[in-house]
């Protein structure tokens, strides 16, 4: 079948949208039989920070001199006849419009380690490989047939403002050229990750930092990745120090000048910033993230999906004293709380479900389940 015969969908809002413009020119280069399908325009919570794209809706574009075929995107009815249909958008397809193998994505991370909103940001925070992922659409999140991968690339003097443009870039290429990636494809073997929720704006400013360490350790995560399969499946610095008999879980990364102590054991896909000190039989549960210069002394325990500010302490006896030794008191930070940058927490307390710990704050008795606090001592602000 000659390409010009083909009729494909781009499913887009029912206004000017730069992304979808983008591709559409594409396209029509290639001369495919384009049909427009239009989905009504949901507007974004004005916290949105869309720096790492192009502005979609403030471009002065109109696709009204443009002679394709527009329809509203109301039901699967509305695709039968197209071979493929490609996404212009996000957050733009409801669950019961999906036809398996026929709507295709490209997500701006590489899954399935990377999933969910703000990929690219999250990658580079995390330290993963940032790339772009050519998918068919199924109604999980970010999970259907892979059809191709591609590793961002950058030069050494590129700054995170530039990376942003050629990665955005690179996914704007793929979906105009997805019929070759559906023949050709590569995939990459990644560990398994959760979705994630909107990149939180207070961390914004520590991702240039970050990207600067991610340029410097490129090269060191694709080796990793290549003979990921073949040795460990998790990733440790070189400048880290793991002692003995500790257990470290598939997709976990260990930063620089991290110090794992024996007896120690870390879950699933997790991240442990530089500088970070784990103690002796300190247990740390799946998908917590820890950031810089944070101290997990012997006797606490992290559950699932926590996550700890940079320059957390947690303390682990009661009266310390130089000369007498003393029993380690013990801490428990339970499943999806969050503890703000600097704050203290004095050991013997529990720390609630999904609560949340004000930077700066010090923790001097148990904080409840989905409640947030604040100050020195901390204290009760409101529920969550």
């Amino acid at each position: 079948m000659k390409i010009k015969e083909v009729k494909i969908g781009l499913i887009t809002y029912d206004r000017p949208h730069f992304k979808t413009f983008q591709i559409l020119k594409g396209l029509l280069k290639k001369k495919y039989k384009v049909v427009l399908l239009l989905v009504k325009f949901k507007k974004l919570k004005k916290n949105y920070d869309s720096i790492h794209r192009p502005n979609q809706f403030k471009k002065k574009i109109s696709f009204k001199n443009l002679k394709i075929e527009k329809r509203n995107f109301l039901s699967k009815k509305d695709i039968k006849d197209l071979k493929y249909v490609l996404i212009g958008g996000s957050g733009i397809l409801d669950k019961k419009k999906i036809v398996p193998k026929k709507i295709i994505n490209c997500h701006s991370g590489l899954i399935p380690e990377s999933r969910g909103l703000d990929a690219v940001k999250w990658s580079i925070f995390k330290g993963n490989l940032v790339g772009n992922t050519l998918h068919f659409i199924d109604t999980s999140i970010d999970k259907g047939t892979l059809i191709h991968q591609n590793i961002t690339k950058f030069n050494s003097k590129c700054s995170l403002k530039q990376f942003y443009k050629v990665h955005y870039q690179q996914e704007i290429n793929m979906l105009i050229n997805f019929e070759k990636f559906i023949k050709y494809g590569k995939i990459l073997k990644l560990n398994i990750s959760s979705p994630h929720k909107r990149f939180p704006k207070i961390y914004e400013k520590e991702l240039v930092e970050k990207f600067a360490f991610y340029k410097k350790d490129f090269n060191y995560l694709k080796k990793n990745l290549k003979t990921n399969n073949l040795r460990k499946k998790y990733f440790v610095h070189k400048t880290a120090i793991v002692d003995q008999n500790v257990k470290i879980g598939d997709g976990t990364k260990i930063w620089h000048w991290c110090h794992i102590s024996k007896n120690s054991k870390i879950g699933k896909n997790c991240v442990l910033g530089q500088n970070s000190y784990v103690g002796e039989n300190v247990v740390i549960g799946d998908n917590v993230h820890i950031q810089n210069n944070v101290s997990v002394f012997s006797g606490v325990e992290l559950k699932d999906s926590v996550f700890i500010g940079p320059s957390v302490v947690f303390t682990n006896v009661r009266f310390p004293h130089a000369l007498k030794k003393q029993n380690y008191v013990s801490t428990i930070v339970n499943k999806s709380s969050v503890i703000g940058a600097n704050s203290t927490i004095i050991c013997g307390n529990t720390i609630g479900e999904n609560s949340f710990i004000g930077a700066g704050s010090v923790v001097t008795k148990n904080v409840r389940k989905n409640t947030l606090v604040v100050g020195v001592p901390a204290k009760f602000v409101k529920n969550l």
